[in-house]
């Protein structure tokens, strides 16, 4: 993968706090390219 190349990735919820949301990328056969996403649980909140 280069700069130039698009990334789809896929996450799985790994573990959900009072304030913030933890994603794991599931990479398959290939190293993680984000690794580690942290979303604000308030985000969820304020959209349904």
């Amino acid at each position: 993968m280069t700069k130039e190349q698009p990334f789809s990735g896929t996450f799985k919820l790994d573990k959900g706090t009072r304030n913030t949301v933890r994603y794991a990328e599931e990479a398959e056969n290939r190293r993680p390219v984000v690794g580690t996403v942290y979303v604000d649980s308030m985000i969820w909140r304020s959209r349904f």
